[in-house]
């Protein structure tokens, strides 16, 4: 797989990286990101969901429904920060945004059983679309049907 700072550099320069950056939200009291931090981060995120799709459920290295939150949360964030960005630098980023969030529409199926937002616990009113998608197969597929009434199979 490209490192992911690579492949962010396809749309956009090391300077511009740095611009988007700015744009940032507080993660702890002492971390924050921005928004090519938090793009990269959803990518990253995305290949691993991809890569459990087809692992056994028994590989301890498999993430589970709770990062699946983590990662729709990431998702969340990257909305949050572009609504900070400049808007002409903004537009340097989102082809990158496009094919991550196209890349998860492929591995993921929607969740009209809304046990993604069972996970959470969380009121679920006016989330985004991510909140409403699950993965087509795999350990996390079966943790949420086991464990949070998801019963639909591809």
């Amino acid at each position: 797989m490209t490192d992911p700072v690579e492949w962010l550099g396809r749309w956009v320069s090391e300077a511009d990286r740095a611009r988007l950056d700015e744009a940032s939200v507080a993660l702890t009291p002492s971390r924050s990101i921005g928004v090519a931090g938090a793009v990269i981060a959803w990518r990253e995120h995305i290949a691993k969901i991809d890569v459990d799709l087809d692992a056994a459920p028994d590989d301890r290295s498999v993430w589970g429904a709770h990062d699946l939150v983590a990662a729709v949360i990431m998702r969340d964030i990257v909305a949050e920060t572009a609504g900070l960005a400049d808007p002409a630098l903004l537009a340097t980023i989102e082809p990158a945004i496009a094919e991550v969030d196209e890349w998860f529409r492929r591995i993921t199926e929607p969740d009209d059983d809304g046990c993604l937002d069972r996970v959470d616990g969380r009121p679920a009113e006016g989330r985004a679309w991510w909140w409403r998608r699950i993965p087509l197969r795999g350990p996390i597929r079966e943790e949420l049907q086991e464990l949070y009434g998801h019963n639909q199979r591809p």
